[in-house]
């Protein structure tokens, strides 16, 4: 049989064509005798043939014994230099055909990867001695990413190794499919294994507390430490970062067990960490581990407000009513789910969402859609739109929106924005002044003028100043503001000042954003000239490269206000806050009373009739779907609620404080109007019918959870006919729904992958016919452990063995250069022949030229 194989045989099916070229030699005009007639005719249908073969591409099969080897050497913590020095041990003895990856001198080549949680080519075994391990991730080990990586790189016509220098810890992976798809393409793999180096090492190994208890009750943590030196060492454990137990131990070599006895009196979720320090040790990645305790008791509620003195009325209104409130400022705000949710409501109190930032202001609308819990905002000129909340998460959740319509007797306002456009203001940065210059614009009414000015180092309109008619038009406008040059505000103020001072406004401001120093200039000049014509200038700094001091003295200058922000997501919020205070419509202050709009069971034993006036609130919207419960005596609203996902948000224009509130904190009804308001909107806690365990389990993704429940009915059987879902939010915000599956009589289960490192919050709700309410939640949480490279953990023997007899290779060799120097294999090669046929083709078409073009005598 001949060894030709046609990798496009369809080609093959042309030939028929060759008779159209027979057809057309006997129609040719062309003066030729009958000999090189017939001789041009064989040529053309020689190249005809040669080009079809060479379309067809045939390949001349063989064998050879060329071998191509990849070398993977572990570089991760859990070997650490160990597998560098076994590599370059090894290649000593080997040819030099496999310690260069220069093949073009040897039928044989070799190449070299060193791998931990990502692979990378190296230059060889020299490169070993001076690697630079930290661009490879050696808090992790991906040894079947390393495997995968090797097989696509060996050349497919050579006899093909992998040698792999590596104690076997690795992350979890579909090693069947692996193994199987190595030995399909005839890959053997020959694992080294490598012990880890005697270093002292002392670990947490676990960390074991009940998911939940009851408030003011002991329960015991218990831990165990495993160390591989006899050694004192001492404990201490944290409670929400509060140290709250230290213990000097001894260790003996191996595990030791400690318990500890703790009570939790008020918080509802403790993050306990258990942290071990020890004389000798090599890492600190594997000292501690957390564990988090759900404590059930008496609900809290959390106040976050500018001013925390003028909130001891309503403390002491609540306490009166036995519910407990805890004060902070605007710098205490809660920085993560876990601390919030140690509360059943939050109540923002005349705090901006300036203050509070994007990232909290996210959190926040989470903690109640998402998990259940309750958001009641207070009016005060930092709250609503004043606040700038308006097109924030939190707008979003509450019942009534920060945007409203303005009267037709309000007075004009007159903005213009000014915007840094410098080559620093590039990517992020320019995207969110952009937007918040429509998200500004967006709040003014038609009849308001507009108008903004961007600078680099020269000055321009990118939408002059006109009445805001033409929403598109300015956010066509301003969308076009891309950055780039210097920076230089003195003629982007001056052009700001000119543009605002012949338009009919009562009211004129502007807000100048920038990240950086401007060249010197009449700055102040122009600030006080606006002043003294009416106008008020405030100042955005955005980054850490600003003049402080000028963007202070110019906002002092133009009677304004100075903001500083690192974020540029809170570019939206600082805009937003300065155009609704400067349109000065949103506050409202003269006596009113407040009146019923309809009745409501949590408000029904209070008379209002006999209630004081209040003195002010803060100009919003009712959504449509919201509950009005009072409105001032413009039918605006005061009291408003509804439900929002899981949770319940309510809003109250007015304050509860000596300011609009003053002569309600004398009525008798105010503890008991703001206790019924408060619990009517507080998160219930009920216990749920089920036992939950969420336990770690890694699995081919790496660490993850396996959340279990036992669910009954109200009769103590077990519930069948049920469907439920977990939210999971882990720590980097993002937020995943997974289905429960059932797993066997009233079980359901599901696994939750874990790739970040850090504290995952899980809200799982489970609907049934069986449940009274048909559907019941509840609350867990839960911290992966450090990564298995930490864990002490003896080499994976059985794996490297299973990699060897599965792909035909072999483990441990006594003498890999011998080992790979009698591989008995060979490997199909194949020889294209398209590029011979291709040179034929072009020779003959020069003959078949040369019949045509020579000169001849002609047959009479």
């Amino acid at each position: 049989m001949i060894p030709l194989e046609f990798m496009h045989p369809w080609a093959l099916a042309l030939a028929p064509l060759a008779a159209f070229l027979v057809w057309q030699s006997h129609r040719t005009l062309a003066p030729l005798s009958p000999r090189r007639r017939r001789a041009s005719l064989a040529a053309r249908l020689v190249l005809f043939s040669l080009l079809l073969f060479a379309l067809a591409d045939p390949r001349w099969l063989g064998t050879t014994r060329q071998q191509s080897v990849a070398f993977l050497v572990d570089a991760s913590d859990s070997v650490r230099a160990s597998a560098l020095a076994a590599a370059t041990k090894a290649s000593a003895a080997l040819p030099p055909a496999f310690t260069s990856t220069d093949s073009s001198r040897d039928p044989d080549s070799a190449r070299w990867l060193a791998f931990a949680g990502s692979t990378q080519v190296i230059a060889g075994p020299a490169a070993l001695t001076e690697l630079d391990r930290r661009p490879l991730v050696p808090s992790r080990t991906d040894l079947a990413s390393a495997l995968r990586l090797a097989q696509a790189s060996l050349p497919a016509d050579r006899v093909r190794s992998i040698v792999v220098f590596t104690d076997g810890v690795s992350e979890p992976a579909a090693w069947d499919s692996l193994v199987a798809s190595l030995a399909a393409d005839d890959i053997r793999v020959i694992p080294v294994s490598v012990a880890p180096p005697d270093d002292p090492e002392t670990l947490v190994r676990s960390l074991r507390a009940p998911a939940r208890v009851r408030q003011r009750e002991p329960f015991r943590i218990q831990t165990d430490i495993t160390s591989n030196r006899a050694q004192p060492a001492t404990l201490r454990v944290f409670r929400n970062g509060v140290l709250v137990d230290t213990s000097p131990v001894q260790l003996s070599v191996g595990s030791n067990r400690f318990e500890f006895t703790q009570v939790i009196e008020s918080d509802a979720l403790a993050e306990y960490i258990v942290r071990v320090e020890a004389r000798d040790d090599t890492f600190a990645d594997n000292n501690e581990l957390t564990a988090l305790v759900r404590a059930e008791g008496e609900p809290r509620v959390l106040l976050l407000t500018d001013t925390p003195s003028q909130a001891r009325y309503l403390d002491h209104a609540l306490k009166q009513e036995g519910i407990r409130l805890d004060i902070r400022p605007a710098r205490g705000a809660p920085l993560s789910l876990g601390d919030l949710q140690n509360y059943a409501l939050l109540i923002l109190d005349n705090v901006s969402a300036v203050e509070l930032g994007a990232p909290q202001l996210k959190l926040y609308a989470s903690y109640v859609t998402d998990f259940g819990g309750g958001l009641l905002m207070l009016g005060g000129d930092q709250s609503f739109g004043l606040g700038g909340y308006h097109r924030t998460p939190i707008d979003e959740v509450l019942p009534l929106r920060s945007e409203f319509q303005a009267d037709e007797e309000a007075p004009a306002l007159g903005l213009v924005l000014i915007i840094d456009k410098s080559g620093s203001m590039g990517g992020e940065r320019i995207a969110m002044a952009r937007a918040a210059a429509a998200g500004a614009i967006d709040l003014l009414t038609p009849k308001d003028y507009a108008g903004v000015v961007v600078f680099d180092g020269d000055a321009s309109w990118a939408a002059e100043i006109q009445t805001v008619v033409d929403r598109n038009d300015f956010r066509r406008r301003i969308a076009s503001i891309e950055a780039d040059g210097g920076t230089n505000l003195s003629p982007a103020m001056d052009l700001a000042y000119r543009g605002l001072a012949p338009i009919p406004a009562k009211l004129k401001h502007v807000i100048i954003l920038s990240d950086g120093q401007s060249s010197p200039g009449n700055i102040l000049e122009i600030a006080m000239q606006m002043a003294q014509a009416g106008m008020t200038v405030s100042t955005v700094g955005l980054g850490d490269g600003i003049d402080v001091e000028m963007l202070q003295e110019i906002a002092r200058r133009g009677n304004g206000r100075y903001y500083f922000t690192a974020n540029s997501q809170d570019v939206p919020q600082i805009l937003a806050k300065e155009t609704v205070t400067a349109a000065k419509s949103a506050l409202q202050e003269f006596p009113f009373a407040p009146r019923r709009v309809r009745s409501a069971d949590f408000l029904n034993d209070i008379d209002f009739a006999s209630a004081p006036f209040l003195y002010g609130y803060v100009r919003t919207e009712l959504r449509p779907t919201a509950e009005l419960w009072l409105s001032t005596e413009r039918g605006e609203p005061l009291l408003a609620t509804w439900r929002h996902g899981l949770g319940r948000a309510g809003a109250f224009t007015s304050d509860a404080r000596a300011r609009w509130a003053v002569e309600w904190l004398r009525w008798d009804g105010y503890g008991r109007f703001w206790a019924q308001t408060v619990r009517h909107l507080m998160r219930t806690d009920a216990a749920a019918p089920f036992a939950m365990n969420v336990t770690p389990e890694p699995g081919a993704d790496g660490d993850g959870f396996r959340i279990t429940l036992d669910a009954l009915d109200p009769a103590g059987e077990f519930v069948t006919q049920a469907s439920g879902r977990v939210l999971v939010l882990d720590p980097t915000g993002e937020r995943r729904s997974l289905d429960l599956a059932p797993a066997g009589p009233g079980r359901f289960t599901v696994r939750v992958p874990a790739p970040a490192r850090g504290n995952h919050h899980f809200d799982i709700r489970l609907e049934s016919p069986a449940f009274p309410d048909g559907a019941v939640r509840a609350y867990a949480a839960a911290a992966p452990s450090f990564p298995d490279e930490y864990k002490l953990a003896p080499p994976d023997l059985d794996l490297l063995k299973r990699l060897a007899t599965s792909t035909g290779g072999q483990f441990n060799p006594a003498n890999l250069a011998a080992l790979l120097a009698a591989d008995p294999r060979s490997a199909r090669h194949e020889h294209p022949l398209w590029p011979w046929l291709t040179a034929a083709a072009l020779f003959t078409f020069l003959i078949d030229v040369a019949l045509k073009r020579l000169p001849s005598p002609l047959r009479s």
